[in-house]
């Protein structure tokens, strides 16, 4: 679904944002409710044993993930919901490379 991996990476990308918007007062409650939304959508689509999810870069998709959590730490936890869900979904066939991740 095309209108749906479209809009999980521009959550990411509103999730991983840094510079003077950051700093905001409200910046930290839009990116836990970006985090939130996507763990969400993830747990819906992605999770879906018939799934209709599928990305050109997934493997690029979960590696940004992974940075977000270094790089913010206060949405880790949803973040690292994200990957749990998407590691049972996907290893071994579809992430084989999750040990080396």
């Amino acid at each position: 679904n095309p209108e749906l991996t479209g809009w999980l990476l521009e959550v990411l990308r509103v999730m991983s944002q840094g510079g003077p918007e950051a700093q905001a007062p409200d910046a930290l409650q839009v990116k836990q409710a970006a985090a939130l939304a996507v763990k969400n959508r993830i747990r819906k689509f992605w999770t879906n044993p018939n799934r209709i999810l599928y990305f050109r870069d997934a493997d690029g998709f979960k590696k940004a993930l992974f940075s977000l959590i270094c790089e913010h730490p206060q949405i880790a936890v949803q973040i690292d919901t994200c990957l749990c869900l998407i590691a049972c979904a996907d290893f071994p066939e579809s992430w084989p490379s999750l040990g080396n991740d």
